[in-house]
């Protein structure tokens, strides 16, 4: 038989950061286009960690697909 001795790695947030929405677009510039600016600051403070890691689930663990996880989501918070 083998045996394999396996260990607890330590979380390291410097390699895992929060996963928090925030208002900024990929390029860090919301302010050129004001609409995407104007609809992600209605998501400020909603999306917290273990929101964003259910999300991520549905769409990664699910294979739902993302436009459907974020419109339910939407949704439920009564954004749409």
């Amino acid at each position: 038989s083998v045996q394999i001795e396996l260990k607890i790695a330590q979380r390291r947030p410097e390699l895992f950061p929060p996963l928090s929405c925030s208002t900024g677009d990929k390029n860090g510039h919301p302010e050129k286009n004001p609409e995407l600016a104007d609809v992600l600051k209605l998501l400020g403070g909603i999306i917290d960690d273990a929101t964003m890691q259910r999300l991520n689930f549905e769409v990664d663990a699910k294979q739902r697909k993302t436009a459907e996880v974020v419109e339910e989501f939407l949704r439920a918070k009564e954004i749409l």
